[in-house]
């Protein structure tokens, strides 16, 4: 670029800015895709000269007038050494200049690690960029920056591996408030003795008028691990691949044995955030009326969303079978029966606490020795007040046995249909919901009331939960992708009797 500032605003803004706008919208973390004519500006920058990056957080206005906050470091005039989704070549007085994405930069990544080192708080144009460590988290740093992978299946974030021994989490849509995906391993490792969780190594957080926003965290890379869709997904396409008459394969005893170690350290977790603390977004609280009638009223909310959403799908073959066989009017309602379940926890006796929130399959890792819970995110879509509340435990159960649900019946797709694997796949699923419950509960040893008393009241609450997770399942399903409805579409008939 010569000597041309890479700061230059009418730089950014007459050539950076309307390029992006066109490129942004390509990718796999832009959330208003559906959104025409969104107008892009910036909001705040910081020029990162030892690296050649404008680190830009910019504002998305759509329809309504609704602001959305993006955070894009891009790096100017370097040539990239991978490709990468915002790569681009831009002329400016009579200069090729090229501009991508920062995260797939060694550099970028090098300057990085020294900004947390020195917890720098890095002033931008109207407000600030804090880099801060973990009081162990220097000993985890590597001295340089020698390879740099952005995890290509991530979505609404951007996961980049550092070294093989370092991931961050770098947040792409950004709201006001702390993310759980940070503050939760973090207390944990801070205030409980629960390891079951990559370690957090630091975090970085923006600043404007007195607000705070969660850019991304820091942790531990367990590089040699596998998530459990796909260790799951894997024994169980084995396992139906080799059934012989009624006798279950060999691999069914490490299906069950993995079953009941994620119950265990699902318990142990519930149990560590059941602790009495003095944070205050931590620690238990009673479950009081006006929680249960939001949770009931979340829950009709779904149901009027999925007989809408069922009302505008584009005709399938799912779709013309249930409206074929099920009476609509009396699914409805004994749907609706369902969220007087959570009836129960009326009473005043019980306690809420903090949870995983989004909890399944692809949210644990086998590390070869033993599982390890990531992602404490939340449901992206869900409002950050929402992902940072309390909760009764038994939704993260309902969120697991959904995802066993997801993987058996996934991998009845990869095997020829038979009489044989239906019916072991059915009974193999029990065997699964069953060996995680039974672990959960008897390594449940919290001294306050978390739980229902009473095995009838236990089932009845996780019902509710399981019912809401598939009614959420089917929402998506319709509209990404349709041709896997019938999984939570058999699990609500089931649950609605």
């Amino acid at each position: 670029m010569g000597n041309m500032n890479i700061g230059d605003s009418e730089f950014i803004e007459n050539k950076i800015i309307p390029e992006l706008a066109r490129r942004i919208p390509a990718t796999r973390w832009y959330a208003e895709k559906s959104v025409r004519d969104p107008e892009f500006s910036i909001f705040d920058m910081l020029v990162l000269d030892e690296c050649s990056t404008v680190y830009l957080i910019i504002e998305v206005k759509t329809e309504g007038f609704r602001k959305n906050l993006y955070s894009v470091p891009v790096q100017i005039g370097v040539e990239p050494k991978v490709p990468n989704p915002l790569e681009l070549e831009i002329f400016y007085m009579g200069q090729s200049v090229m501009i991508s994405d920062a995260l797939y930069s060694e550099t970028y990544w090098d300057s990085f690690r020294n900004f947390l080192i020195t917890g720098k708080r890095l002033e931008t144009m109207h407000g600030s960029l804090i880099f801060e460590l973990e009081d162990t988290g220097e000993k985890h740093l590597h001295p340089t920056v020698r390879t740099v992978r952005v995890i290509s299946s991530e979505q609404s974030n951007s996961s980049v591996v550092i070294n093989d021994d370092m991931i961050f989490k770098h947040v792409r849509k950004i709201v006001p408030g702390n993310n759980p995906d940070y503050d939760v391993p973090s207390y944990l490792w801070s205030n409980t003795g629960f390891r079951n969780t990559p370690k957090p190594v630091g975090k970085v957080t923006y600043l404007r008028d007195g607000v705070t926003y969660h850019i991304g965290s820091l942790s531990l890379f367990l590089k040699s691990s596998k998530d459990c869709w796909t260790y799951f997904s894997d024994l169980l396409s084995a396992t139906l691949r080799n059934i012989t008459g009624e006798e279950a394969p060999e691999k069914v005893l490490e299906i069950l044995k993995g079953c009941r170690r994620i119950g265990e350290i699902t318990s142990e977790l519930h149990t560590a955030l059941t602790e009495e603390s003095n944070i205050p977004d931590f620690g238990p609280s009673k479950i009081v009326p006006t929680d249960v009638y939001d949770w009931k009223s979340e829950y009709m909310s779904l149901i009027k969303q999925f007989f809408m959403a069922w009302d505008h799908m584009q005709p399938n073959d799912v779709k013309e079978r249930f409206d074929r066989l099920v009476r609509r009017e009396e699914f409805r309602k004994s749907l609706e029966s369902i969220a007087d379940n959570i009836d129960l926890l009326k009473d005043g006796t019980r306690y809420k606490i903090r949870i995983h929130g989004d909890y399944h399959l692809g949210q644990v890792l086998w590390t070869g020795e033993d599982f390890m819970i990531i992602d404490f995110e939340g449901e992206p879509i869900r409002t950050l007040q929402y992902r940072n509340s309390r909760f009764c435990p038994l939704k993260d159960l309902a969120g697991m046995l959904r995802s066993f649900d997801y993987a058996v019946k996934n991998s009845l797709l990869s095997v020829p249909a038979s009489d044989m694997t239906e019916k072991f796949s059915k009974r193999l699923l029990d065997e699964m919901a069953n060996e995680f419950l039974r672990s959960y509960l008897q390594n449940s040893n919290s001294t306050l009331p978390v739980l229902p008393s009473y095995p009838g009241e236990f089932r009845k609450i996780l019902t509710f939960y399981e019912a809401e997770k598939a009614i959420y399942e089917c929402l998506y399903e319709m509209g990404s992708r349709p041709a896997f409805l019938q999984i939570p579409l058999e699990k609500l008939l089931e649950l609605a009797g």
